[in-house]
């Protein structure tokens, strides 16, 4: 999750700790301490704060040996709205809005969309940002069939992955 980017603030840190030794392993999240199930494997929701910041997972054994993780994620506020109706020719035009809470439009640094079958991306293209309102990709060259849309947002350095509806592409 290391560089990673959020649009929603909530998010859910999971794992597993084990110590053959030294049993049992207390975890803290943020300085919180979590609930450790049985097979040591635990999870919590952490409520992330607007912009970069991170977050810390820490495990101490019972005789107090620790280890810990830290991961960079930021979280923007920013609202998605896809719209792929329009083409059924070679070309079909996919157009993704981003919106701050207010609902203005907003500027990332780059957007790639993602045509994704069978969990494979099969293609994929440069959105731009047109009319001051939306990102836009035409797409085209691809073969016949139904595609997941994914789009990835590149945000002040960070990466956001927005899933989005089916395309069929029919030519």
């Amino acid at each position: 999750m290391d560089g990673t980017a959020v649009l929603e603030p909530d998010v859910t840190v999971r794992g597993s700790v084990s110590d053959e030794h030294a049993a049992p392993v207390t975890v803290t999240v943020q300085g919180e301490e979590v609930e450790v199930a049985a097979d040591g494997s635990f999870e919590v929701v952490v409520t992330l704060e607007a912009g970069a910041q991170d977050l810390t997972v820490v495990a101490t054994d019972a005789v107090g040996n620790w280890v810990s993780a830290t991961r960079e994620v930021a979280w923007f506020d920013v609202g998605t709205a896809w719209d792929v109706a329009g083409g059924r020719g070679k070309v079909q035009p996919v157009k993704l809005a981003l919106t701050d809470p207010a609902g203005d439009p907003v500027q990332v640094d780059g957007v790639e969309l993602e045509l994704v079958r069978d969990g494979e991306v099969e293609a994929s293209f440069e959105m731009r940002f047109v009319d001051g309102t939306d990102y836009l990709a035409l797409v085209q060259g691809v073969p016949r069939g139904t595609y997941d849309l994914r789009a990835v947002l590149t945000i002040e350095g960070f990466a956001a992955v927005v899933d989005g509806p089916e395309l069929r592409v029919w030519r």
